[in-house]
């Protein structure tokens, strides 16, 4: 099946199909991402960021090229966005190592790791594996590892811990408006 129908079909409410779907977006995206960052942490959450952004909006888009162009475009764009962000990173890695900052340690925002905290307790009662899966990926277990823990498929894997991510960041940002 191909990337419009499957989508057709997700938008539609077959939650087969939607899984389907990004599992084939999630192998296409980081095929092509790799192309263009190398580091592999940095490819995943590009990938990551794509597809969250497709997930979140590909049932109100209106498509006037089909889905799958659109959901490219969608992927060069986070692309885009993240080499400009890394490069800006690093103008201002070197800015702060050579000014006034350099030495300083990392001090972490306790209100910030409170609401992390919070969200990830209600992402493992809403879903276990999602929290598990996420937790596992930040500990540094190889995804073919993980995917043999959670007794899924790699491409299965990469879904959930888009989803995983979507549900956090989502918690994060819902808490923050509300302080």
């Amino acid at each position: 099946m191909t990337l419009d129908e499957l989508q057709r079909l997700a938008q539609a409410g077959d939650g087969e199909a939607e899984k389907e779907l990004f599992q084939q977006l999630s192998v296409r995206f980081h095929i092509i991402t790799r192309r263009y960052i190398w580091d592999i942490k940095d490819a995943e959450e590009a990938v990551q960021d794509a597809l969250t952004a497709v997930f979140d909006r590909y049932k109100t888009a209106i498509f006037t090229t089909g889905f799958g162009a659109w959901s490219y475009g969608v992927l060069k764009n986070t692309i885009f966005d993240y080499n400009a962000k890394s490069k800006r990173q690093k103008e201002r890695f070197v800015e702060t190592d050579e000014g006034k900052n350099a030495g300083k340690g990392y001090e972490p925002d306790p209100l910030f790791e409170s609401k992390l905290l919070e969200c990830f307790h209600k992402l493992n009662q809403k879903n276990n594996m999602y929290a598990r899966a996420i937790n596992l990926s930040y500990q540094g277990y190889r995804v073919a590892d993980i995917s043999r823990r959670l007794d899924i498929t790699t491409n299965n894997f990469y879904s959930v811990l888009s989803r995983a991510r979507a549900i956090l960041a989502a918690c994060i940002k819902k808490g923050k408006n509300s302080e």
